[in-house]
């Protein structure tokens, strides 16, 4: 039988920081067969995020400008 996980407050929705941000930026990862590095604009700062995309599209360009969180 799988774990039922505990109900949570309200209060605990408010530990959780969740961002979405623009996409500026898609690069290969040399050696890699599925990692992508994206460069995300969350409006007051920049991140550099590692997703296994590489071989999702045929086009991996097309998310620029795009979304996500």
């Amino acid at each position: 039988m799988d774990h039922v996980k505990e109900i949570i407050e309200m209060s605990d929705l408010d530990k959780i920081d969740i961002r979405v941000g623009t996409i500026l930026k898609i690069e290969e990862i040399e050696k890699s067969d599925k990692m992508m590095k994206l460069v995300v604009d969350f409006g007051m700062f920049e991140r550099t995020i590692l997703v296994g995309m590489k071989n999702e599209r045929e086009e991996p360009s097309e998310v620029i400008g795009t979304q996500a969180g």
